[in-house]
């Protein structure tokens, strides 16, 4: 029986150690995404993501009356989450932001200019701002200086 007994515990200290390296992966693996934070505005940035048009509740109620507008929103649906460090100093844009996955797009042109960019995979230059009005349906906005289709090899080959 002493012999059944040190070998569970020796198992056991392998399975300790492979734990530990799974801990050490993961906390290095935190640190690296807090080094890669955003800046809010006036910080140009430049994100990837797919852009959608989605249809949300607008005035005069947001979704709590029947006589609501319909918004149509620019939405970049984002390949991977992104972080947002807050800027104490702004009356806006105070509170850090993790786990971005999409950002609503805010331009000085119109919906129409987006239609040829709807569904398809691109990169948007501009400043990032926190919500902070009725219109803005994500909790991170960008206002958008520049909109490029970007292609992916993958994108058009069919198995």
């Amino acid at each position: 029986m002493a012999s059944w007994l040190s070998s569970i515990q020796k198992k056991d200290t392998g399975i300790a150690r492979i734990g530990y390296l799974f801990a050490a992966f993961f906390i290095l693996t935190g640190q690296s995404q807090t080094e890669s934070w955003l800046a809010f505005e006036p910080e140009v940035v430049s994100l990837e993501g797919v852009l959608v048009i989605e249809k949300h509740f607008g005035p005069p109620n947001y979704g709590e009356g029947p006589d609501d507008r319909e918004a149509m929103v620019l939405v970049l649906r984002l390949a991977a989450p992104i972080s947002v460090r807050g800027s104490p100093a702004s009356d806006i844009n105070q509170s850090d932001v993790t786990g971005v996955w999409a950002v609503q797009l805010v331009a000085d042109w119109g919906l129409k200019e987006f239609q040829e960019f709807a569904n398809k995979s691109i990169s948007v230059q501009g400043s990032l701002f926190s919500a902070h009005t009725g219109h803005h349906y994500f909790d991170i906005l960008m206002q958008v200086n520049e909109v490029q289709f970007v292609h992916r090899e993958w994108e058009n080959k069919i198995d």
